[in-house]
């Protein structure tokens, strides 16, 4: 019986040796160490316009967003998450990837995610809070954007959740 267990226990160092040195080759470490690069900032000149700049594609493009929200709802007819994430974010990310580009955010949903970050931080400016809270609107069912709020914060001006 120790001997069997020592035989498990050594494949078990060997797999996790090779799915290490697999991932790691694969992925490799960031320049300069573990951490990713930090993800740009936004003056409130740069927000604003950014801002300004997702909502005009958004309203181009209200009816493709609608498509999406209808396409996220569940079966009980509530929003799904994952098919948000699925669906949603995906349409919202190729809307807005150029601007998320031409702002140096990587147009990717982290991305998305840290412009909403950057937005956020100038949400004190009643324009920015409200151009933010309709490009939310726009992307996000409002249950989804409740809880994307109580996650992040504000994420725009959002109101808290219920």
């Amino acid at each position: 019986c120790d001997r069997q267990k020592q035989k498990k226990t050594s494949r078990s160092a060997c797999l996790k040796f090779y799915y290490g040195f697999v991932m790691a080759s694969a992925f490799p470490a960031a320049p300069g160490g573990l951490a990713p690069p930090p993800m740009p900032t936004l003056t409130k000149e740069n927000a604003l316009s950014a801002l300004k700049e997702v909502n005009e594609v958004c309203n181009a493009n209200a009816q493709k967003l609608e498509t999406a929200k209808a396409m996220s709802m569940g079966a009980d007819g509530k929003p799904d998450v994952m098919k948000v994430m699925m669906v949603g974010m995906p349409i919202a990310l190729d809307l807005a990837k150029d601007i998320l580009a031409k702002y140096g955010f990587p147009a990717d949903q982290g991305g998305l995610l840290a412009f909403f970050a950057a937005c956020k931080a100038h949400d004190t400016d009643d324009e920015i809070k409200e151009l933010a809270k309709n490009m939310r609107d726009a992307f996000l069912p409002p249950e989804v954007a409740a809880m994307l709020t109580m996650m992040m914060g504000g994420m725009g001006g959002a109101p808290p959740m219920p």
